[in-house]
C-alpha cells in the first residue's frame, strides 16, 4: 500500500485525484445550455437523440473493455493479509509448521476460509484459448485481493499494480480466470517503489491491451472500472485523487490506475515493467530523498510563487550522506526536472529515476531561484 512517507531508494508516494460528477446533470446543464443557445425545437416526448447518442457510445466502450476481462486471484501481502487472520483457524495457529500437502487439504475441507476477491486485468477481446495449461480452481492457503490489470504484451505478461513479494507468491498457485477457463499465472517481478507486480498467464493467447500514452485533461469524460469489475462509471476527470481502480479513455485507449489517492499512468510504468520482464528486478540508483508531489492547491506554490502552475516535487527530507546530500540538494527544495524532463508525478520520478545512470542534471527552485544541481546517480 502506498503511503504518505515512503523513501524511492529514496522516493515518497504522494496524491493523485479523480472526483466523480454524476454525467446525468453534466447532460441536462450541458443540454439545457446547447438548446439555449441553439434555439433548438422542443423534442417530442421520448425523443432524446443526444442522449441515444451517448448511451450508444458509452455502451459500445464498455462492451469493448469489459469483454476483454481476465480474473486474477493475486495473494495478499503480508501486512495486508494479517487484517484477515482469524487466531481459531489451523491454519492461522500452526500454518508454519504444516506441511504444504497439509495446509492444501485444510484449506479444501474449509478448515481454513480464504478471502477470495478476483482481481481484474485488462487484455484485448481476444479470447483465451483451452489448452494444456488450463487448470482446475484451487482454493488459496492466503487471502488474495483484487486488483485491476493490463496485458502487456502478446506472451501474456500482465501488469498489476500491487507489489507482491517472491516469497508470498511462491506459497500458492495464483490463478488467472476468462470465462469458465482457468489458468496459472506466475510472478515474474515486482517494484515496491512504484507498487506494482508483473504476472506470465501459462498457456495464455491474448494481445497487448491499446495504452495511451498521455494522461487525460482535466474536464475529459472517462470511464473507470472498479478493481472486482461491479463498478462502472463515466467521470469527470480532475486529476486522481479520490477514486481507485482502471482508468479508460474514451478511444478505449487505458490511461492508467487510480489508487490510494495517486494516479499511475501506464505509459510511465512501462520501462519498469520492461525491466521486470527482462531481468526479473529494477535497477534503480538511490538518491536519497523523501519526496511528495506539489499539487494545485499546495500551500509550497503561494510560497513560491515563481513555481506557477509547473509540475514538481517537493523534497522533505534529504537523507544523511546521500547522492542528494553530496550534490547539495536541500529540505524544501522543489525539483523541477530530471535530465531536463518535467517531473510531477511520483511514479514519473521513480520511473525516470530507473532509467537515469551517472551525472544527472536536476533542475531546482530554492527560495524562488532557479538552479541546477548535478547528481551522481549509481544503479543497484
Amino acid at each position: 500500500m502506498l503511503s504518505n512517507t515512503k523513501e524511492f531508494s529514496s522516493v515518497k508516494q504522494g496524491r493523485g485525484h479523480c472526483s466523480v460528477l454524476k454525467i446525468a446533470a453534466l447532460l441536462v446543464a450541458g443540454l439545457a445550455g446547447f438548446a439555449q443557445a441553439q434555439a433548438l425545437p422542443a423534442a417530442a416526448p421520448g425523443d432524446r437523440p443526444l442522449l441515444r447518442q451517448l448511451n450508444q457510445e458509452v455502451h459500445s466502450l464498455y462492451q469493448q473493455t469489459r469483454a476483454g476481462l481476465v480474473l486474477v486471484e493475486v495473494p495478499l501481502p503480508a501486512w495486508v493479509a494479517q487484517q484477515f487472520v482469524d487466531p481459531e483457524n489451523p491454519l492461522s495457529k500452526w500454518g508454519s509448521e504444516l506441511s504444504p500437502e497439509l495446509r492444501r487439504r485444510l484449506a479444501h475441507e474449509g478448515q481454513g476460509h480464504a478471502h477470495r476477491v478476483d482481481a481484474l486485468v485488462v487484455p484485448s477481446s481476444q479470447p483465451i484459448s483451452a489448452g494444456p495449461h488450463e487448470i482446475a480452481p484451487e482454493c488459496p492457503v492466503r487471502p488474495t485481493l483484487a486488483m485491476a490489470g493490463v496485458v502487456l504484451n502478446d506472451r501474456g505478461d500482465v501488469l498489476v499494480p500491487l507489489y507482491v513479494e517472491q516469497n508470498i507468491a511462491d506459497e500458492q498457485p495464483i490463478i488467472a480466470r476468462v470465462g469458465q477457463q482457468t489458468l496459472r499465472a506466475r510472478l515474474l517481478g515486482a517494484d515496491s517503489q512504484m507498487n506494482l507486480s508483473v504476472f506470465r498467464l501459462e498457456g495464455a493467447d491474448l494481445k497487448a491491451s491499446p495504452i495511451s500514452e498521455s494522461r487525460p485533461e482535466e474536464g475529459d469524460l472517462v470511464m473507470t472500472l472498479s478493481p472486482d469489475a461491479s463498478d462502472w462509471e463515466l467521470r469527470v476527470w480532475t486529476g486522481g485523487r479520490r477514486e481507485h481502480g482502471l482508468v479508460v479513455q474514451l478511444n478505449g485507449q487505458v490511461s492508467g490506475f487510480c489508487r490510494a489517492g495517486q494516479y499511475m499512468s501506464l505509459a510511465t510504468a512501462l520501462p519498469i515493467t520492461q525491466q521486470i520482464i527482462e531481468f526479473g528486478r529494477v535497477r534503480r540508483a538511490m538518491l536519497g530523498v523523501r519526496i511528495t508531489e506539489v499539487h494545485k492547491d499546495d500551500p509550497a506554490r503561494h510560497a513560491a510563487p515563481k513555481l506557477g502552475d509547473r509540475p514538481a516535487v517537493l523534497v522533505q527530507l534529504v537523507l544523511p550522506d546521500s547522492p542528494a546530500q553530496k550534490a547539495g540538494l536541500h529540505n524544501g527544495d522543489l525539483i523541477l526536472s530530471m535530465a531536463g524532463e518535467p517531473v510531477g508525478e511520483l511514479a514519473a520520478f521513480a520511473s525516470k529515476l530507473a532509467s537515469r545512470s551517472g551525472k544527472t542534471a536536476l533542475g531546482v527552485l530554492r527560495d524562488s531561484q532557479e538552479m541546477t544541481i548535478e547528481v551522481e546517480l549509481v544503479p543497484k
